[in-house]
């Protein structure tokens, strides 16, 4: 199974932001929830898209534009669940995304 969860390390970098609280103050959404989503995302099931577009406009301060501009690759990372580990627990790995060559 493979699934899109936020990337932290990103969201982080075009915050500009050293950490998940920072990036909390700046978006207005709950330092729990940018928690989830930068520092425990490969464990989030559903992702917002109004905490998404909170942390993407006020976090990160881009305009309507560029966010209408952003690929999916730049705030997201592709996931494969893989579940037959040996200690029976649910693995996963992240799943590289190619750039489009125009």
């Amino acid at each position: 199974m493979v699934r899109m969860v936020p990337d932290g390390k990103k969201l982080l970098g075009l915050a500009n932001a050293a950490n998940a609280h920072q990036l909390a103050l700046k978006s207005r959404v709950s330092y729990p929830t940018v928690d989830k989503y930068v520092n425990k995302s490969e464990d989030s099931v559903n992702v917002s898209t109004e905490v998404m577009a909170s942390i993407l406009l006020f976090g990160c301060e881009l305009t309507v534009e560029q966010l209408c501009d952003l690929r999916i690759g730049d705030v997201f990372k592709v996931v494969e669940l893989k579940h037959n580990t040996p200690s029976g627990a649910t693995s996963t790995d992240v799943l590289g995304c190619d750039p489009i060559k125009d």
